[in-house]
């Protein structure tokens, strides 16, 4: 039997992604005894997350990381829950102030009076897809209250220097309820004036179903693009040239213009079992993080990877590695985190 006359027709019938095993991950520990990271990004060419370390002053724990391997804590950094970042600067949101802190070195935060406090009193969620940095807030402080404005960021060629635009969210009423918003991606910038830009935003569209719409008029009005059902998708991100979905149960799908929408499975024995929290795009490669239940109270770390969005695999993590959170691309290098103090994982 000739192998060599074999190999190129069994590349014709078996995708690629089939043929790849997994990114490899291990441990990096940043600093011991250090509190639950609260994200991790990449800006300013760094890897940054943030912690409750506190010096009793209203400076906070940051760290920062060239690669992911060697890291360096600080207590220079904001009191903040959300964290993104991109190219020449990092954000960070405080859910309970309604402030954004922006930094041009990954170190150093100030509030940002660029951004409209006026409109929002209370931030809910912070991303960076792509090409924008998006979230959703409300004109209240009353927290049982769905969020009713998206906000957009652009950088400038100032580092740690943001455009911000804020939009009225109100999206269409589903069966006479009015739907609850839980995040916004976009895919394109503020600056190109809304023309081509997607934005999408999941929903709650009762308690119990879940949904996502899609406005190509850059929010003058919405279209349900998807009904979910009981699937839910908890964040969206648009990352090379698709929008990927993630959420309870496993539930993962993606998208190419923002209103048809394709669920994707993973290779798990028990999907229901599984919770995926974020996602990120880098090195020709998707990855999602999250946790699979093992008791009534006991979860470990999941991270699954994928070439084109619809084929994945299960990486191997370290054993017994808890809840994975967050996870963020740059230098070469995926960096996620989550309920292991202290410590993140960095693909290798």
């Amino acid at each position: 039997m000739n192998l060599n006359k074999l190999l190129p027709l069994l590349f014709l019938v078996t995708p690629f992604a089939t043929l790849t095993a997994g990114l490899s991950w291990t441990g990096r520990t940043i600093a011991s005894g250090r509190p639950d990271l609260q994200g991790v990004a990449y800006g300013a060419s760094k890897f940054v997350t943030l912690d409750e370390t506190t010096d009793g002053s209203f400076r906070y724990g940051v760290s920062v990381s060239g690669n992911g391997l060697s890291w360096q804590t600080h207590l220079s950094g904001p009191h903040a829950d959300l964290l993104a970042g991109n190219g020449n600067s990092v954000v960070a949101a405080d859910y309970y102030t309604n402030s954004i802190y922006t930094s041009a070195d990954g170190v150093k935060f100030s509030r940002d009076n660029r951004f409209p406090t006026g409109t929002i009193e209370l931030i809910d969620t912070l991303t960076f897809s792509d090409k924008a940095y998006a979230g959703t807030g409300r004109s209240t402080t009353d927290s049982s209250q769905p969020p009713n404005y998206i906000f957009l960021g652009s950088e400038t060629a100032t580092p740690g220097k943001i455009t911000w635009l804020t939009k009225k969210l109100a999206l269409p009423m589903y069966r006479g309820e009015a739907p609850f918003p839980i995040g916004v991606a976009s895919s394109g910038k503020i600056s190109a004036g809304g023309a081509g830009v997607k934005l999408v935003v999941p929903a709650f569209l009762t308690d119990t179903i879940f949904g996502i719409y899609c406005s190509s008029n850059f929010g003058r009005t919405w279209s349900l693009a998807k009904n979910l059902g009981t699937d839910s998708v908890f964040a969206i991100r648009y990352l090379h040239n698709q929008f990927v979905g993630v959420g309870l149960g496993g539930s993962l799908y993606t998208s190419t213009d923002g209103m048809r929408w394709t669920k994707r499975s993973l290779p798990s024995a028990n999907p229901s079992s599984l919770c995926l929290n974020d996602v990120a795009y880098g090195k020709s490669t998707f990855v999602v993080v999250g946790s699979r239940r093992t008791g009534a109270s006991t979860f470990v770390g999941v991270i699954f990877s994928s070439f084109d969005g619809a084929r994945w695999t299960e990486n191997t993590l370290p054993s017994g590695w808890p809840e994975v959170d967050y996870v963020a691309f740059g230098a070469n290098h995926f960096v996620a985190a989550g309920s292991k103090q202290g410590a993140v994982l960095q693909s290798n």
